[in-house]
């Protein structure tokens, strides 16, 4: 069993905003203990870092996510933002083509993040696409891809030039890689994690013409063909999850693979940006939120249901009844788990005073379901 907790968007020198999600992650992560935790890109904001040494890194990550129960590895994709989006060479000296044109110590650029800072053990961070070390390959595997070169119009941006920038990746050659490791993968799960939506309901999408999930679109084909459960991103500031419907004509049918995750609420988010929203023809859209947050899932063999589902699927919740009447709503335990005195929490409803054991997920599953 794999948990690991999802984030974006969030590097924001410990705002106010960026340490209330912080928190939140983990109480969290206290109850449902991570074996990883995934960045889904803008990790610094508002430029990037400007050196090895660079103080945003402290302030942004390691002085920010310093609780005991988030001391796992992180594994980060980069964002537009990671790139120096909106900073102008011209009037910067510490944006350059080059390193060894930037004066010392002070020069923007992606490869500050890469991995191997001895500051902070916990941070992996690489460009093209890579393989998390998920610790169970057969379980699952999680390719990240770095998407920002299959943005055109990233290309016309005197940013994107700056050292180690997008111009100097090669997207066919990312998109070519990508492929081969999906082709690769045994295993039972298999995610993919990029920076920009390929579906999103958000600021840079709202499914519109010339947004950025156009730009992105190719990838779907890709996910459904190598059979992907899920793709994870950032870049619009809010949390989402979407499904493409089995059938378009039916209203809420049966989704098929890719889900559509968006986890880029981990600072600032937009304030009412579903305010207007109209239902993609063909997509179901079962959770939206404009409020700051994260994702969290739980995988095992049979199931990969997100953390807070309040619908029972996830199993976070299981507790045992000792003493006291309850009313259960939860279909997804049997029989024989109930007259173990097992319930989910969360589709529980208390008829009496209660004793219970909370925390009980791994006694559960010693009940095979169905026996």
């Amino acid at each position: 069993m794999r948990r690991t907790l999802k984030i974006g968007d969030w590097g924001r020198q410990g705002s106010w905003d960026q340490r209330q999600v912080a928190r939140m992650m983990a109480d969290v992560a206290q109850c449902m203990t991570p074996s990883f935790v995934i960045s889904t890109g803008d990790n610094f904001y508002d430029h990037g870092l400007k050196s090895p040494n660079d103080d945003m890194f402290a302030k942004s990550f390691s002085n920010v996510y310093d609780q005991g129960s988030l001391q796992v590895n992180w594994y980060a994709v980069l964002g537009n933002h990671d790139y120096g989006d909106k900073i102008d060479p011209a009037e910067d000296s510490c944006a350059a083509n080059t390193l060894d044109a930037c004066p010392e110590g002070c020069c923007y650029s992606s490869v500050w993040q890469f991995t191997g800072r001895p500051n902070d053990v916990r941070w992996h961070c690489q460009n093209g696409t890579w393989n998390v070390p998920t610790g169970n390959a057969g379980l699952l595997d999680i390719v990240m891809i770095d998407t920002n070169p299959f943005m055109p119009h990233y290309l016309n941006e005197a940013w994107s030039k700056n050292a180690g920038g997008i111009w100097q990746q090669n997207a066919s050659q990312i998109k070519q890689q990508l492929r081969q490791r999906l082709a690769a993968s045994k295993a039972r799960w298999k995610l993919v994690v990029g920076h920009h939506p390929i579906a999103s309901y958000g600021h840079h999408c709202k499914f519109s013409m010339d947004g950025d999930c156009d730009h992105m679109a190719w990838l779907e084909a890709d996910l459904q063909d190598a059979r992907v459960a899920a793709y994870l991103c950032g870049h619009d500031h809010d949390l989402q999850y979407i499904t493409r419907q089995s059938d378009p004509a039916v209203q809420d049918s049966t989704p098929v693979w890719p889900a559509f995750v968006v986890s880029g609420a981990g600072s600032s988010v937009r304030n009412n940006e579903f305010g207007k929203v109209n239902r993609k023809e063909g997509y179901n859209m079962p959770f939206m939120a404009d409020d700051q947050g994260f994702v969290a899932a739980r995988v095992n063999a049979s199931h990969l249901p997100p953390h807070l589902c309040k619908t029972g699927s996830c199993g976070v919740c299981a507790a045992r009844v000792l003493a006291g009447n309850v009313e259960r709503a939860d279909f997804l335990l049997d029989d024989l788990q109930q007259e173990h005195g097992f319930a989910l929490l969360c589709s529980t409803f208390p008829r009496s005073d209660l004793t219970v054991i909370t925390n009980q997920e791994t006694e559960l599953h010693t009940i095979p379901y169905g026996l």
